[in-house]
């Protein structure tokens, strides 16, 4: 669960926030990482995520990543209300989650390409040795 810092300023920002006209919250939109292995970007996954924001409550968002992503790919949810469990009506602001991938143990992404990083001793390049490299997707490369 992330938590979202307020400070002092929660109801004055409550106050400005129902001032304002067409429903336009008026407030800070959020951004949040979402971090995602390789294996999640090469198949593609579903995500949920439970958010808590300092004068709303808590919200569970579903982001369903897509094969091919990179980081840095945008995932925005716009802001939304909804009635908590007391019967008042909430409003949750924007919120823009941000596609970080987790470090592989020996994998990196450069673009759409993968690289491995192996030594060799100049004997097993002569010999020709034979090399097993475990892809992302399951599959494995000789």
């Amino acid at each position: 669960a992330s938590q979202f810092g307020g400070g002092g300023q929660g109801m004055r920002q409550r106050s400005r926030r129902q001032r304002q006209p067409n429903g336009n919250s008026g407030g800070k939109e959020y951004t949040r990482p979402v971090y995602c292995s390789l294996e999640d970007i090469c198949k593609g996954c579903t995500k949920k995520l439970k958010v808590s924001f300092p004068l709303s409550g808590e919200k569970i968002y579903t982001i369903h990543i897509r094969s091919g992503w990179k980081e840095g790919t945008k995932i925005k949810f716009p802001s939304s209300r909804t009635t908590n469990d007391h019967g008042m009506e909430v409003e949750f602001p924007p919120i823009t989650f941000v596609v970080k991938e987790k470090r592989h143990p020996f994998l990196r992404r450069e673009g759409n390409d993968l690289h491995w990083r192996c030594k060799l001793t100049e004997q097993q390049a002569k010999k020709g040795a034979k090399l097993k490299l475990p892809l992302p997707d399951g599959s494995t490369l000789e």
